[in-house]
């Protein structure tokens, strides 16, 4: 997944729903269904997102700028900033 780089996808049960028929779904720790997309299938449900997070891991953005804080962090002149001429 794109979205979720780091995700745990094992530990997440993946089947079609039969509470929601035909649907693609995950089951939760006490056996319900959460249904993975939408229903225009362009995006994640929220229910899904906010019930799977700690399976789903930080989101590619979040992996992202932490890499990038850390590479800032670690050298000597900090933040690039753009030339000003007047300086």
């Amino acid at each position: 997944m794109k979205k979720f780089p780091k995700a745990d996808i094992e530990k997440i049960k993946i089947r079609r729903g039969k509470k929601n028929f035909g649907k693609i779904v995950a089951i939760g720790d006490k056996g319900g269904e959460d249904k993975i997309l939408k229903d225009d299938e362009l995006g994640l449900m929220k229910n899904f997102l906010d019930n799977f997070k700690s399976k789903l891991r930080p989101e590619a953005e979040q992996v992202i700028s932490k890499e990038r804080e850390k590479k800032y962090k670690n050298s000597d002149k900090g933040f690039l900033r753009p030339k000003n001429n007047n300086e």
